[in-house]
């Protein structure tokens, strides 16, 4: 069984670019902490390059902050990905995000 693992470096010693592309997929995330947009969309909102959001993606995920969900049809084609976020809320004295959905 998988156990939940706090991220183990803040947003805030990221580089921008992976910051300006979580709070994007912040902004477009729903009540659930999920995230549907498209990587189109995520390009187009936060103003960089597709391989910078991708990269940016895959930074996220490596330290546990996103977990990128897949929605398949009937038939097993994938329809679009989900981003989830895995920590819910800010802890103000260390100035990082804790806790998971």
């Amino acid at each position: 069984m998988l156990t939940y693992q706090p991220p183990v470096i803040r947003i805030s010693d990221l580089n921008h670019a992976t910051q300006d592309v979580y709070e994007t997929l912040k902004r477009l995330a729903n009540h659930k902490l999920i995230c549907k947009a498209s990587l189109d969309t995520l390009v187009t909102k936060s103003g960089y390059s597709y391989r910078t959001v991708q990269r940016a993606l895959r930074e996220l995920q490596h330290w546990r902050y996103l977990q990128v969900e897949h929605y398949s049809d009937k038939r097993g084609r994938t329809l679009e990905n989900g981003y989830r976020f895995t920590v819910t809320k800010v802890d103000e004295n260390r100035q990082s995000l804790v806790g998971h959905s």
